[in-house]
């Protein structure tokens, strides 16, 4: 099971809808010990690493044409609702916080989603920093190819710009708790938080920010848990293909390892790429117990590794070299 099994599915639902139930994330248990990376597993360290970094950049829907309030469930078309009855309910714009009377809509296709918060500005509308909405899905199917259950928060932290017209910065902290995404016979559950910042002021140029203290997801397979993570990506719509960058660094901890690790990049050298392709330049580290390997992307299809067995600081042996389309298969 692959972290970014989830966020890539979730993602346009999360960043829509995501949340919590309002307590606080379960404490994740201690890591085991760090994975000695050597020459055999060293691919395999790589390929997990790689997917982390990108399934945590692709949790920001860079991409997404509708941005984090589009899409369904939970979309634009939900909270153009909810502005609607909260100004109904509001004794004039007097600038205070105005609940979000709690509505229960069907999905699409089958289940139910409930939804409530409270905005500041609900006659303009806009968003303002400590509005929130929470979301409560009753095995919601929108048609998507994934059913999902259980509740959401979301809580804005900054916003400028203009909503509907999607030229927006938006920043929102995200809690979630057992969120449960069906995919067919997978089943994703996911906890814990991240904070995400957009600016997609200038589209079709977007920038975007993903941080978190700790993430978990389970699957039917097993289990990956990011823990202070980060990733920067952007997104250049101008050109075609449009080009991508991505900078990240996290520690993981994976049931397809055998010890966590920790993989990070260097701004000089950021992965870059274009649009549906692998990055075509650019290092990632990637750091176990008195050890470590650099995954180099010589071009869009082929990758090198190289491996410190010891931890001097030098790569020692004979470089790994392989394809981007064999390593993520990993």
């Amino acid at each position: 099971m692959k972290l970014n099994s989830l966020l890539v599915t979730g993602a346009g639902l999360v960043l829509a809808a995501c949340g919590s139930s309002g307590g606080d994330t379960p404490p994740v248990a201690s890591p085991p010990v760090s994975i000695t990376i050597d020459a055999n597993n060293a691919p395999l360290v790589a390929s997990v690493s790689y997917g982390a970094a990108q399934g945590s950049g692709e949790f920001g829907d860079i991409e997404g044409s509708l941005g984090p309030l589009g899409g369904s469930p939970g979309g634009v078309s939900k909270l153009d609702r909810a502005f609607g009855a909260a100004a109904k309910t509001a004794p004039g714009n007097s600038g205070s916080s105005v609940p979000i009377p709690e509505e229960r809509v069907m999905c699409a296709i089958d289940g139910w989603v409930t939804f409530s918060g409270a905005i500041a500005d609900p006659l303009t509308p806009t968003l303002t920093k400590d509005d929130f909405f929470e979301f409560f899905f009753e095995m919601c199917n929108e048609g998507t190819g994934e059913v999902t259950d259980g509740r959401l928060r979301s809580d804005v932290t900054s916003f400028s710009g203009d909503l509907f017209t999607s030229l927006y910065a938006l920043g929102m902290k995200f809690a979630f708790t057992t969120l449960q995404i069906t995919e067919g016979t997978e089943v994703y559950t996911s906890h814990g938080d991240a904070t995400v910042f957009l600016d997609a002021l200038n589209l079709p140029f977007a920038a975007t920010s993903i941080s978190g203290n700790s993430m978990r997801v389970d699957s039917n397979t097993g289990s990956e848990t990011l823990t202070n993570f980060s990733t920067d990506v952007t997104f250049d719509g101008n050109f075609f293909p449009a080009p991508y960058t991505m900078l990240a660094s996290g520690t993981l901890d994976s049931t397809e390892l055998s010890g966590v690790i920790d993989y990070s990049m260097d701004p000089l050298t950021k992965f870059e790429g274009f649009e549906g392709e692998f990055p075509h330049t650019g290092e990632l580290l990637v750091e176990g117990e008195n050890s470590a390997l650099l995954l180099v992307a010589e071009d869009n299809v082929n990758v090198t590794i190289h491996v410190d067995t010891n931890g001097d600081g030098t790569f020692d042996g004979t470089p790994i070299v392989t394809t981007w389309v064999e390593l993520t298969s990993n």
